[in-house]
């Protein structure tokens, strides 16, 4: 009897510890996927006054802001940027000018980033998405086709997916994703290990979505670091397999995943060379 007592507690306990793993996986998962940050307090009257608009709109997850910043040609192309995880909008904003001074560009935040309300997750970043692009609609005094006709989608790492999502609901032809990853089940797998990294309930799926725009005619170009030690190279040569004709890989060499803009200047102005020829 005591045997058997003995034997139950050493079996309880790994499993107690399983199961209490698995919770708090679930229930703070948020915490440890996104890293939402706040704007001091200067920093978007200083957009202003380099000649940027402030867009606020309203979601169901409450009142969110976007930044656009006008091209030399008011009917010209334009461009979506979605940030990286622990990334603001504005901080891109200096970055564009080297990448497509000729286009406008149209800067994201997610919810809870920035002075946004609410709490991110696919769904709802999808929304901020859609309703940026309505708010920018309305400030030109156009249609929202007239927009999305236009426009082209520019993403980094979790902002690769919120890109891809943009462009497969959105309908856009043009998509340029820098470190982007397959899943973020796989990314968790790498983090938290197999089977807890199945806890995701924030399913992003580039292969997916990828898939879906190289499927209607889109075209995709993608920069990623070979020694990118967060997103590894192989998760963009995955994507870009999936659709060879449409997609264009570019691979910077001893570049990893946060020092990209830095170090592969070169790569990025030649990808938007590329990607804004008709």
């Amino acid at each position: 009897m005591v045997f058997i007592r003995l034997l139950l507690r050493v079996v309880r306990t790994p499993l107690l510890v399983a199961v209490v793993v698995s919770v708090m996986l679930l229930v703070g998962q948020s915490r440890l996927i996104y890293f939402p940050r706040k704007y001091g307090s200067a920093e978007s009257e200083a957009f202003v006054a380099g000649g940027g608009v402030v867009l606020a709109y309203d979601t169901d997850h409450g009142r969110q802001r976007a930044f656009f910043l006008p091209g030399p040609d008011p009917g010209g192309r334009l461009w979506l940027f979605c940030p990286g995880n622990a990334m603001l909008a504005l901080e891109v904003a200096d970055e564009t000018w080297h990448w497509d001074s000729g286009a406008g560009w149209l800067l994201i935040d997610y919810p809870g980033y920035g002075g946004n309300a609410g709490k991110p997750n696919p769904a709802r970043i999808a929304a901020n998405v859609t309703g940026a692009v309505q708010a920018l609609a309305a400030h030109l005094g156009v249609s929202k086709q007239a927009v999305t006709g236009r426009l082209g989608a520019v993403g980094q790492s979790l902002g690769a997916a919120a890109a891809l999502t943009a462009a497969e609901s959105l309908g856009l032809q043009r998509v340029v994703l820098l470190s982007p990853f397959t899943t973020l089940t796989e990314v968790g797998r790498r983090t938290v290990g197999w089977p807890l990294c199945h806890l995701n309930l924030h399913r992003f799926d580039n292969r997916r979505s990828l898939s879906a725009v190289a499927a209607r005619g889109g075209r995709v170009w993608i920069v990623h670091g070979v020694d990118d030690a967060i997103v590894p190279i192989r998760m963009a040569r995955e994507l870009a397999a999936l659709a060879p004709a449409a997609v264009r890989l570019r691979e910077a060499e001893g570049v990893g995943h946060n020092d990209l803009w830095e170090m592969a200047q070169g790569e990025l102005q030649r990808v938007f060379r590329e990607a804004r020829a008709p």
